[in-house]
């Protein structure tokens, strides 16, 4: 079951408010105590023990988040589908389905940004608010660079595997949307031969008025079990290809007179 967009938002906002250890009360006992300075040896031997596998599993894990993030914007398609040859913006049933594959793929790309946003913005808070208590913290414990630099790369590992399951449920919306486009070409590859031939003499019977009625589109939609739009389609994706081709030939007709000998040859 896919996770619901919902439930990514929430934890990129919990990223933001993770709860974050307050400045410890150290009273002026620990800053003057004999034993400050053997308990702060102790803690430097201990993190240079620790180090070593911080170090590794921060490496391993953000090399993960970024192989993975790099994998989801392979799979992603930030472009339009190649339509089949014969697609026509006349064609308002594919002319349709093109406009709400479109209008889908950007409300996804918006989708992406508000959530890296939202989630870049959260993170950098949490990282500001360690970073305050890490400085507050460098009075009474020895802190240097490497572990603001390990909290940074925890917070980074966190948000980015956060980012990547924003990113895998958008995709997936984003296939499921893609399905009606590929349904709609498959059944228009899979029309049978017959009804094809159906429609062609039809038409070349028809050629100084190639406009069906309504009650032909109908009788056609039933012996071609195609709907009477797919019929309407057909026809006039013939016209817009027989018209360009004409105009391709120059052979100087006027819109309205009929190509007799280029179709008879097609249809004859």
């Amino acid at each position: 079951m896919m996770t619901p967009l919902s439930y990514w938002k929430n934890q990129a906002i919990a990223i933001g408010n993770s709860p974050i250890p307050t400045e410890m009360e150290y009273s002026s006992t620990l800053l003057s105590s004999r034993y400050r300075s053997a308990l702060q040896e102790m803690y430097i031997t201990w993190k240079e023990k620790q180090r070593p596998q911080v170090e590794l599993f921060n490496s391993m894990h953000l090399t993960a988040c970024n192989v993975e993030k790099d994998r989801l914007e392979n799979n992603f398609v930030y472009s339009a589908p190649v339509f089949p040859s014969d697609f026509d913006k006349n064609d308002e049933e594919l002319a349709e389905i093109e406009k709400n594959y479109k209008n889908c793929l950007q409300q996804k790309l918006e989708s992406i940004k508000m959530y890296d946003d939202e989630l870049e913005k959260n993170a950098q808070n949490t990282i500001d608010t360690i970073y305050g208590v890490l400085k507050k913290q460098m009075k009474y414990i020895p802190i240097d660079a490497k572990d603001f630099s390990f909290a940074r790369d925890m917070i980074d590992i966190r948000a980015q595997r956060v980012r990547n399951s924003v990113r895998q449920t958008i995709i997936n919306e984003f296939i499921n949307s893609k399905s009606s486009l590929a349904d709609v070409r498959k059944k228009r590859k899979n029309f049978k031969e017959e009804s094809l031939q159906i429609l062609r003499n039809y038409y070349a019977k028809n050629l100084t008025h190639p406009y069906p009625s309504d009650e032909d589109k109908s009788m056609l939609a039933e012996q071609c079990d195609m709907t009477t739009q797919q019929v309407s389609n057909w026809f006039g994706n013939r016209r817009i290809r027989d018209r360009k081709e004409k105009l391709t030939n120059g052979d100087g007709r006027s819109d309205g007179e009929p190509i007799y000998s280029m179709m008879e040859s097609k249809y004859h």
